[in-house]
Formats: C-alpha cells, sequence, structure tokens
C-alpha cells in the first residue's frame, strides 16, 4: 500500500497492513541521494532511513515487507533531489530529452550500481497530471520503456513480482520458469 501523501501513520499502519493481510508499504522515503537503491526490506530488519513524518519502528513487522522511495538526481545544471519523477522542488525536467535524461539517469544509478529493484525511484512513478501539465513526459516514458524492451535482462514488474523474487531468486537464465513473471515477461 502506498500511505495517501506519504503521510505514514507509524506502527499503528503496520499493524492494521498485518491484521488485513497487506504484503508491503511503499510509502517510506530514503532521503538523501545516493548510487544504487535500497532492495527491499522485511519489517522485522532494520531500515537504513525512513525521511516520512512518524515512521514506523522497523524491526517490529516480520510480516510487512517495504519497498522504499528511493531518492532521485536532476541532472545538471538544474542539480536537485527529487522524491518522484515531477517532483524536484520547481527544477522538474520538461522538454522531451531532458525528462528521458532524467528516466536514464535514475534507471542506470541501480543498473550499474547494486541492481536493486527500480519500484518506487523511477521514471514511472508520477502523478497522472503530470502528462496534462508537460505534454513531452508522454513520449519520453514511451520512447523509455521501449529503451528498457531492448534490454535482455530488465523487466517490468509489479511491486507483487518484486517482493516475490526476492523472496524466491532464480538466476536470470531460468527467469522464463519463475512462476509469478511467466506470463508478464517473455524474454526474447
Amino acid at each position: 500500500m502506498r500511505s495517501p501523501y506519504l503521510e505514514m501513520a507509524g506502527d499503528a499502519q503496520f499493524r492494521m497492513m498485518s491484521n488485513n493481510g497487506l504484503e508491503y508499504d511503499a510509502s517510506v522515503m530514503t532521503g538523501a541521494y545516493h548510487d544504487g537503491g535500497t532492495w527491499p526490506t522485511r519489517g522485522d530488519q532494520p531500515l537504513a532511513t525512513c525521511h516520512n513524518r512518524n515512521c514506523p519502528t522497523f524491526g517490529k513487522h516480520p510480516d510487512i515487507w517495504e519497498i522504499s522511495i528511493n531518492a532521485m538526481i536532476r541532472p545538471q545544471p538544474h542539480r536537485a533531489i527529487c522524491a518522484m519523477a515531477d517532483e524536484c522542488g520547481g527544477n522538474e525536467p520538461q522538454s522531451k530529452q531532458e525528462i528521458l535524461d532524467f528516466f536514464w539517469l535514475n534507471f542506470i544509478r541501480h543498473y550499474l550500481w547494486n541492481r536493486a529493484p527500480v519500484p518506487q525511484s523511477c521514471p514511472l512513478c508520477m502523478h497522472a497530471y503530470t502528462f496534462l501539465d508537460i505534454p513531452d513526459y508522454l513520449p519520453a516514458l514511451k520512447d523509455f520503456l521501449t529503451g528498457l524492451g531492448e534490454l535482455d535482462d530488465v523487466f517490468v514488474v509489479s511491486a507483487a513480482q518484486i517482493l516475490d523474487w526476492v523472496q524466491n531468486p532464480v538466476p536470470l537464465e531460468d527467469i522464463d520458469k519463475f512462476k509469478s513473471w511467466r506470463r508478464s515477461c517473455k524474454r526474447r
């Protein structure tokens, strides 16, 4: 689940999630930019950082996973830390090329560093109004997804599919046999 406006309810939120069979939260912001990203963390393990207000006590919730929102960076000359693709403190990319460069820069930080999944710190994480406010976002996103599709070792999957792989990893050469990815991830 994602907390509205990323306003968390601390341990009460994670208790509610546990009581209602919710498997993961996707609301924790990691804060400062760093290369790579954070891997999903089970709630009985310590979390590196939580820059939200009213964070839950990590280490107390073994049945809840956290898929963090990793900070993104806006390329020079506008250097900015961004919570989402369309929230860079007024320095959001505007042109199709700026947007595409932003998408690739933030993808590459994960891809070349620690290969952490890019579920929340990704170009796909933006508000719907962005497509109306900045018309170049949609063509840039289409080009970016086309580019991702050309990579043999990159898959666009759901958060649930990420957690399934994190809990039951298989080598890349066997990914075609991975049950939860079989229908959505066909390799060329």
